[in-house]
């Protein structure tokens, strides 16, 4: 049984005991839960979502290395020299370059103290940023982590540029029967022998210009003495915290962002996301669920995923099918999913309250573009910390959707 297997079981377990003891409160109180016990329903539903985000994420993270495995043993059948069948096959469990060697000696004493041949490993990739490019190995466990603390990246379309934005080619949406045809291009059955034809002008193409914005958070601060110390693993817990607030920042920005300075997020597609109302003025409510789901195009829900926070999930859980007594999410069953797709948490996304806010998204995501122009660097600021250092993490994104058909938002609303 692998690492991951390991690991998913576990969290499935965790997150079925979580939910069992919110519903076995709930069916207590046969759906009216007091005010002093939400605290606790919350606290187990909390949990259970938590445990979900992380099974994705482990999923994800599978996938990738599979990927990888198979990529590492084509490389390994190709003829090369001993010198060069090391380098590939150098993994971050293993480091054997001069890079990492040189990055440590970076960040403690900076570019100055080193030779030409050790700032080669270095400044290969410097950009106008005046930072430089952290080793392979620091970058996977950077990425792996970033994975692990994002909703939205494991599940988008992620391309890499060199350029400031990229042009993402787009097929206009049908005006009439929206929900069948995706394009503007329509078909026609012809008897044998046909051969008067009318030229038509679609598909109508079009373009989505998707802008890389510069994440830079304030430069993290550390003495001299932990950079130096050799048996501290300052390496590590730099890409975690970086990768944590880097995805975080995400996951917010590809949700709620402005595309002002930063990616443009779902609910503020400037392309317009039609919206499906909940049934409730503050609450959501089975027949706008039914709404949602059913109003995606059969095409996108194959592929869909609910996002919401954990406490619209709460609701969800305590919502019935009408008058019926049943619920929608049946107790004590596998968290997760809802009419068989997948439920991701996000606590950036809205509560359900009244105000027209809006709580849930139901959509293809991979129909949401991730742009990443290079990757991580690092610029090390000694005078303005000075007897300390500051390390300034600076990483290009940008994030739009392209097809809005593929979405379908809840907004609370009667």
């Amino acid at each position: 049984m692998s690492y991951f297997t390991e690991q998913i079981k576990a969290l499935m377990k965790t997150a079925e005991e979580n939910q069992s003891k919110a519903c076995a409160i709930r069916d207590e109180f046969k759906g009216a839960v007091p005010a002093e016990k939400m605290d606790e329903v919350q606290g187990y539903i909390k949990f259970a979502a938590e445990a979900c985000n992380q099974i994705t994420q482990l999923k994800a993270m599978e996938s990738e290395m599979e990927k990888s495995s198979s990529v590492m043993e084509q490389m390994t059948k190709v003829p090369v020299n001993k010198q060069q069948t090391a380098a590939m096959l150098e993994t971050p469990e293993k480091p054997t370059g001069i890079t990492r060697e040189m990055f440590s000696r970076f960040l403690a004493g900076g570019i100055d103290g080193l030779g030409p041949t050790e700032q080669h490993a270095l400044t290969t990739a410097k950009d106008e940023s005046g930072g430089f490019w952290v080793p392979e190995d620091f970058r996977v466990e950077y990425l792996k982590d970033l994975v692990g603390y994002t909703v939205i990246r494991p599940l988008a379309r992620v391309i890499n540029t060199s350029k400031p934005f990229v042009v993402f080619p787009t097929v206009q949406s049908a005006s009439t029967n929206g929900n069948i045809y995706t394009s503007t291009y329509s078909g026609a059955w012809r008897g044998e022998g046909y051969s008067s034809y009318t030229a038509q002008s679609n598909p109508k193409t079009g373009k989505v210009r998707i802008p890389v914005h510069i994440w830079q958070p304030d430069p993290i601060e550390v003495t001299q003495e932990m950079l130096e110390d050799p048996d501290a693993d300052f390496q590590g817990m730099l890409a975690d915290v970086i990768a944590e607030t880097k995805g975080l920042d995400e996951d917010a920005a590809f949700i709620n962002g402005d595309g002002v300075g930063k990616p443009l997020g779902i609910l503020n597609a400037a392309s317009g996301i039609t919206t499906v109302k909940s049934g409730a003025a503050a609450n959501v409510a089975y027949s706008g669920l039914v709404d949602l789901f059913t109003s995606l195009p059969a095409q996108y829900r194959q592929n869909a995923v609910w996002i919401m926070s954990s406490t619209t999930y709460g609701q969800l859980l305590q919502l019935q099918v009408g008058s019926t007594g049943t619920y929608v999410i049946t107790p004590n069953t596998t968290p997760g999913t809802l009419w068989n797709r997948p439920i991701m948490f996000s606590e950036f996304m809205p509560s359900c309250q009244t105000g027209s806010n809006l709580p849930i998204i139901f959509g293809d995501m991979r129909q949401y573009v991730i742009v990443d122009r290079k990757g991580l660097t690092l610029q090390r600021l000694v005078e303005k910390y000075a007897p300390n250092v500051g390390l300034l993490p600076v990483a290009r994104t940008g994030g739009q959707v392209v097809r809005p058909a593929a979405f379908r938002i809840q907004i609370v609303s009667t």
